[in-house]
């Protein structure tokens, strides 16, 4: 008995252990087990997938996994933040990088994919930019139809034809056979668009961003509409002298704000038990008729555009526009104490009552129709309107529709592998790190 035969042997008993233990799908269990023997050399690619009757079927499959997690992940947003990053407001620049982009994302995906995923960016960032978004999407869709010249599997016909070469004995395409010529296409598709094409397309009677029909406001505008800008001010911690002063007065902080390690802006709500550092940026109430004492601590100066920067920190500190239900048992409760009765962390940073903005927001008792503006975490929030009958949700900061679903995840998401067995083993990784479930799978 030879070592292969202990080899298969060994697969036929664990896949025996997985199934009869029922904590493994099976489907899972029948696929672990082709690619241990493919991988293993027990099977070639080939015989491996020979009941899929062509591997291009079960890789095209996998694709589509693949291509749904990038989504989920928030690639698309990083992408969309990149490019108004880079390109500003100015169309030609913008138009640019999104044929870029959707180029590159359409290398790893069929192009239909690419659409389905670079619509939504091209929507945002025409909404944000003021630039038409008919004006953008035309560019995009070109792109994503050109993205199937830059690798094997932009393609399903690449793989179609690199399969039946390979069945009749000549040499399959590689990954990146075609790249060459696609990035030339793509050079020469971006100059005519930016040069010459651009001004062929008709624009609509207006590329401003609007906030039409039940559109949610922005974070920015919903600060606004509260009348938040003049009643919060940030302040930054420079030198540790800054967090000894603050030690002492932390309830006059509403939120925290750090940069991470990736260097973006992570927020949190104050709580008692919770540390400050050189660097941190704390929101503090603004006193109508004096100066937080806070503002005059050493160590510490203003920071006023942390606040203008708040789109890039609402994926970790979520808000909230809330009605007061009129038979809400919190009637007449200061606002702040009425949420602070429920389980979680919860914070009033505003409060409107009959279109207009009140300033003490947090001990202001509550009237039946008083809209209050709630921030805490994103989970959170939807357990709050989930059970609790006492506030009735009325929108999200439109930020909530771009934040990724699973944003731990976007790293394996985006890891380059290698075609055929891999792109198997993405699929399965993306269900093993909870990024899809088996089902949407």
């Amino acid at each position: 008995m030879n070592n292969e035969t202990l080899f298969v042997f060994g697969v036929i008993a664990v896949s025996s252990v997985l199934l009869a233990s029922n904590r493994v799908r099976y489907d899972f269990v029948a696929v672990l087990v082709v690619l241990s023997l493919i991988l293993s050399g027990t099977l070639s690619l080939q015989e491996g997938l020979a009941s899929f009757g062509n591997s291009v079927i079960i890789l095209v499959a996998c694709l589509l996994i693949l291509g749904e997690m990038l989504d989920r992940t928030g690639v698309e947003k990083c992408v969309g933040d990149t490019i108004m990053h880079y390109g500003g407001r100015i169309e030609a620049v913008l138009i640019a990088l999104i044929m870029v982009s959707a180029t590159l994302l359409g290398s790893m995906m069929c192009a239909t994919a690419v659409v389905a995923i670079s619509i939504p960016i091209v929507l945002r960032i025409a909404a944000e930019t003021g630039n038409d978004k008919s004006r953008l999407l035309m560019p995009m869709s070109f792109a994503a139809l050109i993205s199937g010249s830059m690798t094997l599997i932009a393609s399903t016909p690449n793989l179609i034809i690199s399969d039946e070469l390979i069945s009749h004995g000549y040499t399959g395409f590689g990954f990146f056979s075609f790249s060459a010529i696609g990035l030339i296409i793509l050079l020469f598709a971006v100059l005519y668009m930016v040069l010459i094409g651009r001004h062929n397309l008709r624009s609509t009677p207006s590329g401003h961003p609007t906030n039409r029909g039940t559109t949610s406001p922005t974070l920015s505008q919903m600060w606004a509409n509260y009348d938040l800008k003049p009643q919060i001010e940030a302040l930054e911690i420079i030198t540790p002298k800054g967090v000894a002063a603050l030690a002492d007065q932390k309830m006059r902080v509403f939120a925290r704000i750090r940069l991470d390690q990736n260097g973006k802006l992570s927020a949190a709500l104050y709580r008692p038990t919770m540390q400050f550092a050189v660097g941190d940026v704390l929101l503090l109430p603004r006193y109508p008729k004096q100066q937080n004492p806070l503002v005059q601590c050493e160590g510490t100066r203003r920071a006023p555009k942390v606040i203008d920067r708040m789109d890039e920190w609402v994926a970790t500190l979520g808000f909230a526009d809330a009605l007061v239900h009129p038979e809400a048992t919190i009637l007449g409760q200061p606002a702040q104490t009425a949420l602070d009765a429920l389980p979680g962390q919860i914070a009033v940073v505003g409060i409107m009552r009959h279109g207009t903005a009140i300033p003490d927001a947090k001990s202001c008792p509550l009237m039946p129709g008083d809209r209050l503006l709630l921030a805490a975490t994103w989970d959170r929030l939807d357990e709050l309107f989930r059970h609790h009958n006492e506030l009735v949700l009325l929108f999200y900061s439109r930020e909530r529709n771009v934040l990724p679903a699973a944003p731990d995840g976007f790293w394996p998401a985006i890891e380059i592998v290698p075609v055929a067995v891999a792109v198997v083993f993405a699929s399965l990784a993306s269900v093993l790190l909870r990024l899809l479930s088996a089902e949407d799978a």
